[in-house]
């Protein structure tokens, strides 16, 4: 049963790890186009909410990567 259980545990972080290295490409570039955020919105009001659109859906993005990661932290704490 332990064996079984720990197989469980193994194979979604390695699935989980691959999601957490997009999320931290994602919330870097979420980072860069904070920064890149002041500069459009100065230089000109051609699309100043689309900018503030994808960088919400890339937050969204990145808590849910973090809830996963939790979920599975909690699934080892339950496990050992």
């Amino acid at each position: 049963i332990y064996v079984a259980a720990r197989s469980r545990i193994l194979n979604p972080p390695s699935l989980s790890g691959k999601r957490f290295t997009t999320a931290h490409l994602i919330t870097g570039s979420a980072g860069s186009s904070l920064c890149s955020l002041n500069p459009s919105l100065h230089e000109g009001h051609m699309h100043p909410g689309s900018p503030l659109f994808f960088n919400h859906v890339r937050i969204k993005l990145a808590d849910s990567v973090l809830e996963r990661k939790r979920i599975s932290a909690a699934r080892e704490r339950k496990a050992t």
